[in-house]
C-alpha cells in the first residue's frame, strides 16, 4: 500500500481510531482497503482539521466525519456510515437541494441557516454556517462533497438579544422627559436624537452630521470645545443653569435656552472613548422665573430711598437689562407732535453717556398709539432714522427693539423704556414680558410715591423729625423680629448672640435641650452634641466669614428631635459700614419636604404603570401574529395526523411533538394577551368563595403533600363580576409559586374578606380607583422576597427561578388580568417571614348577586348534515386550513378572502347555514361583514375567529353579548364543538 495515500492508519483523535476500525464493507463504499486515493487523500484532510468537517461520498452520500462534527450531531448514534438522508431525515428536504448543487460540481457558502433538528430527543432551531464543496478524482469526476460547517446558534441568538435590547433602550430614550442625544467619533456626529432633544432644536435634521456642521450656534457659544474636552480627557462634564441662544433662521427671533445637562463620554470594548451621550433638561421656565424675583427683590431695594423721578427710571433701566441680558438699555421721552422719542440716557455696561439722539417712529404707524396706551411693544429687524449732532453708530442699522409706556411727566408727554438687544431680533417669553410689565408698574408707584411724600420729606429735614423716624422704623422692626415664626438668630465674629427671637429661642432649646440668650455662646451651648456642634460650626464660619447664601440641612438628635431646615444668611454692618457678624432667618420645611417625597413616590408609582402599559401593547401585537401562525401549524398538524393514523410510529411521534411544541407556544401567547390586558375575557357574577371551595381538590393536588392547604372564607361575601375560568388560573398559579417558595413544606392560606380602599391608600397606588373591593389573599410561610424582587415581580420575563424552570411570565399574566377585570393586586413580603399577595376585585352593585351556573357541556362530534359554511380569511393558509378542517368534519364549504366577495358568494348560495369569519382583514372587520350579511339573510348564524382583536367584537377585554368566538389556534375537535353548538342553537 503507498504510504503517502495512508495517513489516515494513525492520528485524527477519536474519529480516526472510529473510521479506522468501522465495517466498511457493510456500506455502498466498500472496504477501507479497497478505498480510492481521492477518498483516503479526502479523509486524511478532514480527519486531520480543526474544523469541523464531514465527507459525504458516493451517490448514497455516506457520512465519514472528524471529532468536531461529531459534537455537532449531539445524540445522534449511528452517523458514521449511514447516508444524509438518514441523519439528517427532519432537515432532509431543505439540504437535498443545496447537496445535489454540490454533487453537480458548484460549491455552496451559507451563514447563520436555521435548521429545526433533533440530535438530543426534541426538535431544537440551531444556526449553522456552512460551505458544502464538491471533491473530484483526478479526472475531474466529482465523488462526494465535504461539508465545513460552524455551528453559530449562541452568535445568531446573542445579535438577536443585542438588537432587542438596543431597541428596547431607543424606545425608552423616546419616552424620556429629558432631552437626549448620542454623537460618534471626535467630530461629535449625531447617529441619535429624542423627541426631546428635536423640540430643544427646533426640530431640525441633525443626524448623520457633525455637531459644528448641524448647531453652529453651540461652536460659537463653547459647546463644541466641551464636547472635544471631554472626548479627549474621558472626563464627564455637567453644567447647569448654561444659557444656549438658537435663531432658525437669519430673520428669525433668537430663542434662549437655560439648561442643566450632561456629556457622559463613551467607551469601547477596548475602553477608548469614541462616543459622548448628551442628556439634560430645559430649565428656562424655572430660570426666568427665579431671575424675575431676583430683578424685582433689587429693583425695590435699589428704588426704595430715590427721590428722583429721572433716578428711579435710570436704576430700574440698569436692573432691567441685567437681568434681561440685554446689549443695550435706555429711557427717553414720547414727543407726541411728532411722534418721536428723545433718548435722555443710555446704558452699556456700566457706562452712562448723556443725550444721544432722537428715535422717529412716524413709520412704525399702531406701534406709537399701544406705547401711549401703556403696552409692550416689540419692533424686530427695523432701521432707526437717528437725529442727533451726537449720533453714535450703535443705534444705527437693524436693531430690535422692545418699548414700553412708563407715563411720569405732567403734560402729554411720557417716558418710556428702550431695549436694543442685538443685530439679531429675538423673543420675550412670557416671564421676561411680565418682568417689563410689572418694572414698569413698580416705576410708576415710586414716581407717585415721590410726588405724593414730596412735600414731608422737604419737611423732614431736621435732627428731631430724623430721630422720630428712625425710633418708629426701630419699633416696627422690634414688633416684626417678636411676631414672625421664622427664626431669627443674630450672631457676632465669636459666635455671640447679638439678638434672638422667641422663636427661635424655643426651638433651639426643643431640638439642642439648652435655652440661648443675648451674650451666649453658640458653640458652648452645643459642647455636649459634638455632632450639632460641628454642623451648626460648617455652616455658621461661612456666614461669619463674610458669604450670604441660602443653605438646606437637618439638625437634632434622632431619638430626640430632628427636623430640616431652610437657612438663609445675610452679613450684619455697623452705622460705619463695618461687618460686625451675620444674621440667619431659619424655616422648618419637614412638610414641603414630606410633600416632595410623597410626589416622587407617586410618579415613581406612575413610571411603572406607563412602563407596563407600554410593554404589554407590543406583546399584544406579537401575540396576534403568533396565534395566526400557530393556528396554521397547529391546524395542519391535526389534519396530518388524522390522515396519516398511526402507520409510521417514527412520524407520529414527530407529529405530537410538533403539536406538543405548538400547544405550549399557544399558552406563551395566552400568557402575554393576559398582561397585555388584552385577551377577550366572559365575565360573570361570581360567589368568589364558592369557586375557592371548589378548587379545594384542584389545590392540593398541585401544591402536594408536604404543605397544608387552609381556608379562611369570609361570612357574607360580596360579589363580583370576573372570569371564572381566569380567576381559577390567577388562584393556581400564585398557589404553584407559593408552593416552590416552600421546598421544605410549610402552609398556604387562602383567605376571603369584603374590602374598602380608601382614598389615602389609593394615593399611593397609580390608577386604582376607591370603593369596595372583593379581597383574596394566598399567605405562604415560604422564603419571603427582598424589596428589590417585589419590585420587578410582575415585569413580564422576570423570575427568581433557575434556567428552565419557569418562562417570568405567571404573575405578569396574574397582573394583566387583574388589572384588565378593574381589580388591584398589592405583594406583602419579608425574607424568611413568608408572602402575601392579596387581590381586589370590584363588588358587583348591579346584579342581585345570583351566581350564573355554567351551561351544559356541547357535544363536540360533527353531526354530518351537510350543512354549506362560508369560510372568510383574507390569509390563504389560514383560510386553507379552516376549509380543510370543516370539510374533514362534515361539511360542505364554501371560500372567501374578503367581504366583498363573502356578500356575493352570500347572495348566490341561499342554503348558507354559518358564516366562519376572521375579525382582522384589510378592507373591513368581520364585524361589519355580519352585520352586512345580516341585512342579506336575518336569521344567518356566524361564528368569529381571530389570534387578537381590539374592539371589533371585545370592548374593555369583554366579549359582546350574543357573541359567538373561537380564539386562535384551536384545535379540530374544539372547532368541532362551537360549529355544532351554534348551527343546533344551544
Amino acid at each position: 500500500m503507498d504510504r503517502a495515500l495512508s495517513g489516515f492508519n494513525s492520528g485524527g483523535g477519536r474519529m480516526g481510531a472510529k473510521v479506522r476500525a468501522f465495517d466498511w464493507a457493510a456500506t455502498p463504499i466498500g472496504p477501507i482497503e479497497g478505498w480510492p486515493a481521492t477518498l483516503r487523500i479526502a479523509v486524511d484532510m478532514m480527519l486531520s482539521s480543526d474544523f469541523p468537517k464531514c465527507l459525504f461520498w458516493g451517490p448514497e452520500l455516506i457520512a465519514i466525519y472528524n471529532d468536531g462534527y461529531e459534537t455537532i450531531l449531539g445524540q445522534k448514534p449511528a452517523a458514521l456510515g449511514e447516508p444524509m438522508r438518514v441523519t439528517w431525515a427532519e432537515v432532509w428536504e431543505e439540504l437535498k437541494p443545496i447537496a445535489d448543487k454540490a454533487l453537480g460540481g458548484a460549491s455552496t457558502f451559507i451563514e447563520d441557516y436555521p435548521l429545526v433538528i433533533d440530535r438530543s430527543g426534541t426538535l431544537e432551531t440551531a444556526y449553522f454556517t456552512f460551505c458544502y464543496s464538491p471533491v473530484r478524482d483526478d479526472t475531474g469526476r466529482v465523488l462526494g462533497m465535504l461539508d465545513t460547517v460552524v455551528e453559530t446558534t449562541g452568535k445568531v441568538l446573542a445579535d438577536r438579544i443585542a438588537r432587542e435590547e438596543r431597541e428596547r433602550f431607543v424606545q425608552l430614550f423616546d419616552q424620556s422627559p429629558t432631552f437626549m442625544a448620542l454623537l460618534r467619533g471626535p467630530e461629535h456626529v449625531y447617529v441619535y436624537s429624542n423627541p426631546g432633544y428635536n423640540r430643544l432644536i427646533d426640530n431640525r435634521q441633525v443626524l448623520g452630521m457633525p455637531v459644528r456642521v448641524a448647531l453652529p450656534e453651540a461652536s460659537e457659544q463653547g459647546y463644541a470645545d466641551l464636547l472635544d474636552e471631554v472626548y479627549r480627557s474621558g472626563v464627564a462634564y455637567s453644567g447647569q443653569n448654561h444659557k444656549f441662544a438658537l435663531q432658525s433662521g437669519a430673520t428669525s427671533p433668537v430663542k434662549h435656552h437655560y439648561l442643566d445637562f450632561v456629556y457622559q463620554p463613551l467607551r469601547n470594548s477596548k475602553g477608548e472613548v469614541d462616543g459622548i451621550l448628551v442628556e439634560g433638561v430645559d430649565v428656562t421656565d424655572r430660570r426666568q422665573a427665579q431671575v424675575r424675583r431676583e430683578a424685582l427683590m433689587k429693583l425695590t431695594e435699589d428704588i426704595r430711598d430715590l427721590e428722583a423721578a429721572e433716578d428711579i427710571i435710570y436704576a430700574a433701566s440698569k436692573v432691567l437689562g441685567e437681568a434681561l441680558e440685554a446689549g443695550r438699555v435706555g429711557y427717553g421721552t414720547i414727543d407726541p407732535r411728532d411722534d418721536s422719542i428723545t433718548v435722555a440716557g443710555n446704558w452699556t455696561a456700566a457706562q452712562v453717556t448723556s443725550v444721544v439722539g432722537t428715535l422717529n417712529l412716524r413709520h412704525f404707524g399702531t406701534f406709537v398709539d399701544d406705547l401711549k396706551a401703556g403696552r409692550l411693544v416689540s419692533i424686530n429687524d427695523v432701521r432707526l432714522d437717528v437725529r442727533t449732532a451726537h449720533a453714535i453708530d450703535a443705534l444705527e442699522g437693524k436693531q430690535a427693539l422692545s418699548l414700553v409706556n412708563v407715563p411720569i411727566v405732567e403734560s402729554d408727554q411720557a417716558v418710556a423704556m428702550l431695549f436694543i438687544n442685538s443685530q439679531t431680533p429675538r423673543e420675550w417669553s412670557e416671564d421676561e414680558t411680565a418682568l417689563i410689565q410689572e418694572v414698569a408698574v413698580r416705576i410708576r408707584a415710586a414716581v407717585e410715591r415721590v410726588k405724593a411724600q414730596g412735600a414731608l420729606k422737604a419737611l423732614a429735614v431736621s435732627l428731631e423729625a430724623q430721630v422720630r423716624a428712625r425710633t418708629a422704623e426701630r419699633n416696627l422692626l422690634a414688633t416684626v423680629f417678636e411676631s414672625t415664626d421664622s427664626f431669627i438668630h443674630v450672631v457676632d465674629l465669636d459666635y455671640r448672640w447679638l439678638a434672638i427671637n422667641k422663636a427661635g429661642a424655643d426651638e433651639f432649646e426643643r431640638v439642642f435641650g439648652a435655652m440661648p440668650k443675648v451674650g451666649d455662646r453658640m458653640l458652648d451651648l452645643l459642647d455636649p452634641l459634638p455632632e450639632q456642634r460641628t454642623a451648626a460650626q460648617a455652616v455658621w464660619s461661612r456666614a461669619l466669614a463674610g458669604e450670604e447664601f441660602t443653605a438646606i440641612s437637618a439638625f437634632g438628635e434622632a431619638d430626640r428631635v430632628r427636623n430640616t431646615y431652610e437657612m438663609k444668611f445675610n452679613n450684619l454692618y455697623d452705622d460705619e459700614g463695618q461687618r460686625i457678624g451675620a444674621y440667619q432667618v431659619v424655616t422648618n420645611i419637614n412638610e414641603r419636604i414630606a410633600a416632595e417625597q410623597a410626589l416622587q413616590d407617586v410618579q415613581e408609582a406612575l413610571r411603572q404603570s406607563q412602563k407596563m402599559e407600554a410593554v404589554g401593547h407590543l406583546t399584544g401585537g406579537i401575540a396576534h401574529d403568533f396565534n395566526n401562525m400557530l393556528a396554521v401549524v397547529m391546524g395542519s398538524l391535526e389534519l396530518l395526523q388524522r390522515r396519516l393514523g398511526s402507520e409510521d410510529s417514527r412520524v407520529a411521534r414527530y407529529i405530537e411533538a410538533a403539536l406538543d411544541g405548538a400547544r405550549r407556544a399557544a399558552n406563551l401567547t395566552q400568557r402575554l394577551l393576559a398582561f397585555s390586558r388584552q385577551q377577550p375575557l366572559r365575565p360573570e357574577v361570581l360567589n368568589v368563595n364558592r369557586l375557592v371551595s371548589g378548587m379545594s381538590d384542584l389545590l392540593r393536588h398541585s401544591i402536594g403533600a408536604d404543605i397544608r392547604l387552609e381556608t379562611v372564607l369570609a361570612g357574607g361575601l360580596w360579589a363580583t363580576q370576573a372570569d371564572p375560568n381566569q380567576l381559577e388560573n390567577v388562584i393556581l398559579n400564585l398557589a404553584v409559586n407559593a408552593r416552590d417558595a416552600m421546598p421544605e413544606g410549610g402552609r398556604l392560606t387562602i383567605e376571603t374578606q369584603n374590602a374598602h380602599l380608601d382614598n389615602r391608600y389609593v394615593s399611593k397606588e397609580v390608577g386604582v380607583p376607591p370603593g369596595h373591593y372583593v379581597m383574596i389573599a394566598i399567605t405562604d410561610t415560604g422564603s419571603g422576597m427582598p424589596a428589590d424582587v417585589i419590585a420587578k415581580a410582575f415585569d413580564p420575563f422576570f423570575t427568581t427561578k433557575a434556567v428552565g424552570k419557569g418562562t417570568g411570565l405567571g404573575l405578569s399574566q396574574v397582573y394583566g388580568f387583574i388589572k384588565q377585570s378593574g381589580g388591584h393586586i398589592k405583594i406583602y413580603s419579608e425574607v424568611g417571614e413568608g408572602t402575601t399577595i392579596k387581590v381586589y376585585l370590584p363588588r358587583d352593585t348591579e346584579s342581585s348577586g345570583e351566581v350564573i351556573e355554567d351551561e351544559a357541556a356541547v357535544d363536540e362530534e360533527a353531526s354530518g348534515d351537510q350543512e354549506l359554511i362560508l369560510v372568510v380569511d383574507d390569509e390563504p393558509a389560514v383560510r386553507r386550513f379552516s376549509c380543510d378542517a370543516l370539510t374533514e368534519l362534515g361539511y360542505r364549504v364554501v371560500e372567501a378572502d374578503s367581504a366583498a366577495a363573502a356578500l356575493e358568494i352570500l347572495k348566490a348560495l341561499p342554503d348558507i347555514a354559518l358564516i366562519f369569519t376572521d375579525i382582522v382583514m384589510p378592507d373591513t372587520n368581520g364585524r361589519k361583514l355580519a352585520d352586512a350579511a345580516r341585512a342579506i339573510r336575518p336569521e344567518i348564524k356566524v361564528l368569529y375567529t381571530t389570534g387578537y382583536t381590539r374592539n371589533a367584537v371585545v370592548h374593555n377585554g369583554v366579549v359582546d353579548a350574543g357573541v359567538e368566538l373561537i380564539g386562535k389556534p384551536f384545535t379540530i375537535d374544539e372547532l368541532a364543538a362551537r360549529v355544532r353548538a351554534i348551527l343546533d342553537g344551544l
